[in-house]
C-alpha cells in the first residue's frame, strides 16, 4: 500500500506527510498514524498514487506509519518518522 513517505512543515509549522503507494477509494476510511500521532484530514489524490495529511504534534523519532482501511487490521509500512523532510 505504502511505498513512501514525506515529511514537512507547513508554512504555518503545522507538520505534514505525503504517502505515496495505492490508496483506491473505498466506502471504508482510510486512517493512519505515526506512532500514537493520529494523522488528521486525510485527503487521497484524484489518481489514487498518494494521501496527505497532518500532524497536530511531532511523534517521536523512529516512530512508524500505520495506516488502515476501518475496520481492517493495521498495516505495518516501515516507514519512520522522520522520513526523508522535504524543504
Amino acid at each position: 500500500m505504502v511505498t513512501n513517505a514525506s515529511f514537512y512543515r507547513l508554512p504555518n509549522g503545522t507538520l505534514s506527510v505525503v504517502c505515496r503507494g495505492v490508496f483506491p477509494q473505498r466506502a471504508l476510511p482510510l486512517v493512519a498514524k505515526v506512532g500514537n500521532i493520529d494523522v488528521e484530514g486525510i485527503s487521497i489524490s484524484p489518481g489514487a498514487q498518494s494521501f496527505t495529511g497532518i500532524l497536530r504534534r511531532s511523534p517521536n523519532t523512529g516512530d512508524e506509519l500505520v495506516v488502515r482501511y476501518l475496520p481492517e487490521p493495521p498495516i505495518r509500512t516501515g516507514v519512520r518518522f522522520p522520513a526523508l523532510p522535504v524543504a
